[in-house]
């Protein structure tokens, strides 16, 4: 059970999306909500992907617990710190994968293990970063957003385009 989940940078600002949206530098009466938008935005593209965005410390807490772990969270920065029936251990092996990651234990049972790691993208891809820009200012403007009207209504794709490569996919 993830217990706690805290994003410690943006790497996208209210700069980005100003200049997004043709909007001078100096109007800064919307800037808060700005960044409240690049917050929903991150959270929408970080959905869409199935992985933070941002880098983002992550505790997770469990129970009952023996062999190794499968942590469904990526892409994977580092495990900060293991700990067995609250003693904290080194003795323990990381192996990365696409999509998440497992932790292999010593041998035993563990009535609560928890691990506390790091997730996101140290440096922002463009086409994340691009996206996030976007949708922040989608939301922002809804007369520029990414749907085309006419007869019926329609996704330009610009979005998907950017964070499709992105994509984790789990079965």
């Amino acid at each position: 059970m993830l217990t706690n989940k805290i994003i410690t940078s943006y790497q996208v600002t209210v700069a980005d999306v100003k200049k997004q949206l043709n909007i001078d530098a100096s109007f800064t009466e919307d800037d808060s909500y700005i960044e409240s938008l690049i917050e929903t935005a991150e959270d929408f593209i970080s959905g869409e992907i199935s992985a933070d965005v941002e880098v983002t410390t992550n505790t997770l807490t469990l129970k009952e617990v023996s062999g190794s772990v499968h942590i469904y969270e990526a892409p994977l920065i580092s495990v900060e710190s293991v700990k067995l029936d609250g003693v904290e251990t080194t003795d323990f092996t990381v192996n990365p994968f696409w999509s998440h990651f497992e932790i292999t234990l010593p041998d035993g049972e563990y009535e609560a293990v928890e691990v506390v790691f790091k997730t996101g993208y140290l440096k922002l891809p463009a086409g994340l970063k691009q996206a996030v820009i976007i949708k922040a200012a989608n939301l922002y403007d809804p007369e520029r957003s990414d749907l085309i009207v006419g007869v019926s209504v329609s996704k330009t794709g610009v979005i998907d385009s950017l964070i499709s490569k992105y994509k984790r996919r789990y079965w």
